[in-house]
Parts: structure tokens; sequence; C-alpha cells
């Protein structure tokens, strides 16, 4: 049996790097070795970047324009939007990295028919007006479905979720650990 493809939305990515380039990459690298087929959809930065590349047997999928004002951020979001409609029949799910425009994005396009899964990278201040909340009220309310689930990465974050509104055996911690090193030795320094 073969397994469905998994697509990682991501705004940034590889060569961009930082906690979220760093665990959307993790992931892919993950999921890859695990044996499912991954498609990293992202925005093109550079225009000297290659639209589509291969990262560590995941591919790699940069979408025009990049989101660096209110019309090219329509653009690029309605170019995710398109993506994701278009290739629906041949996905498993897909995993949306943060709670901005892509995750709405993402539950349009295919939320009824493919699961979306939201990963909240942090609120901010842990208050009802933080600006992670106010999306996701706003998620919560325009889809009646909603997302399948929602992944954060501390309890006090999956507690203000809930109190958000989002049913609590949908939300799950999954901590954005620090992969650690193997032991070296005589083998390990010398294979390397």
């Amino acid at each position: 049996m073969s397994k469905s493809r998994v697509v990682i939305v991501t705004r940034t990515f590889w060569p961009l790097v930082g906690a979220a380039e760093t665990a959307a990459a993790r992931l892919a690298v993950g999921l890859v070795e695990a044996g499912w087929p991954v498609t990293v959809l992202t925005a093109r930065w550079q225009k000297q970047w290659p639209s589509s590349i291969r990262f560590h047997d995941a591919l790699v999928e940069r979408l025009t324009p990049r989101p660096d004002g209110r019309w090219a951020e329509w653009r690029y979001q309605h170019a995710v939007g398109r993506w994701l409609r278009r290739r629906a029949a041949t996905l498993g799910v897909v995993y949306v990295f943060d709670l901005r425009q892509e995750a709405s994005t993402a539950l349009y396009a295919v939320g009824r028919k493919v699961p979306v899964v939201l990963r909240v990278q942090a609120i901010s201040r842990p208050t009802d007006c933080s600006p992670a909340l106010v999306i996701l009220h706003r998620l919560l309310t325009r889809h009646r479905a909603g997302a399948a689930a929602l992944v954060c990465g501390c309890e006090t974050t999956r507690q203000e979720i809930a109190a958000a509104g989002f049913p609590d055996h949908r939300i799950h911690v999954i901590p954005d650990g620090v992969a650690t090193l193997s032991q070296r030795t005589t083998k390990t320094r010398a294979d390397a």
C-alpha cells in the first residue's frame, strides 16, 4: 500500500534559517525517513532560487510571488490555494506551520477533502487577545469543520487554545525538541 503525500505549508523554508524553518525541515526529513512522500510548499523569496528542489528527498515547491506586500500576499495565498486544490485527490494531510493566512487558505482550499493540521509556533502573550488566539477564533468561526488537529509545543499553549474554543481532543502537545547527537566513539569518528 502506498502512503499518501504529506504537504507541509510554511511561509519560509531553507535556505532561510530560524526556529520555524528548522522545525519544518526536521519534520520533513523525519517523515521522509519514515517512508512518507513529502512536499514542502513555501514562498520563493529570491528570484534566483529554483521553483522546485529536493531537500533530503522531500520535494520543495516554491511559489511566487513572495508575500511581502498586500497585493503580493493575496497573490501568494491564491497560488497556495490553487496548488492545494489541484492536488487534493493525492494528498493525505496538509500540515500548516503557524496561524497566518496559510492556515485559512488551506482550510478553504481542501479542509473538507483533506485533513488539515495547524501548528501553533507560539502564543506571544498569555492573554485572550494574543494575535494567535484572535486568529484561531477567526478560523474556528469561519470554518465549521475546522482543522483536523492543532499541534502546539507546550501544555500552557494547549490550555489557551482549549480556552479559545478548539476541541480539547484535537489539540496535541508535541514539543520542539533538539535532535540529540549520537555518542562519540572511535568508530563514529572513523565513519565521519
